[in-house]
């Protein structure tokens, strides 16, 4: 009795279809245990760099407080040599930080000068750079 070409083929496209679960099977258990292994959540920090801002910086800041976030959430605001008072306000928002409490854990609040003197040709890129300093 001689074995043809479909008996052939069923039996390749068995195993083939076997190997394929096996090895579905096994990364589906690895990206298991590697979830398993890091439970701690990392830190975020935000780095907001604010030029003459006064009139949204309030809003921005309260809308970064609000964010829930189970890791510790640090907001990083950059005075980028501002001219209109933002800041005093800064200041102020940072002073009063500490009294309010978010809904999940206490958001850090870091208010950082931009130099006077930009080190980079772009000003804006020179403030982050000094807001990703102080995270």
């Amino acid at each position: 009795m001689s074995v043809g070409w479909l008996e052939v083929a069923l039996v390749v496209g068995t195993l083939f279809y076997g190997s394929l679960i096996l090895w579905l099977g096994v990364g589906i258990v690895r990206s298991r245990r590697g979830r398993r292994r890091s439970q701690a959540t990392p830190s975020v920090s935000i780095v907001v760099a604010a030029r003459d801002e006064a009139q949204n910086i309030s809003s921005c800041l309260l809308a970064l407080r609000c964010q829930v976030y189970a890791g510790r959430l640090q907001i990083v605001v950059v005075d980028d040599r501002s001219t209109d008072g933002t800041g005093a306000l800064l200041e102020r928002i940072s002073q009063q930080w500490t009294t309010a409490q978010r809904l999940d854990a206490e958001a850090q609040l870091v208010v950082v000068q931009a130099p006077q003197s930009p080190r980079y040709a772009c000003p804006k890129k020179s403030a982050l750079a000094v807001g990703i300093e102080a995270s």
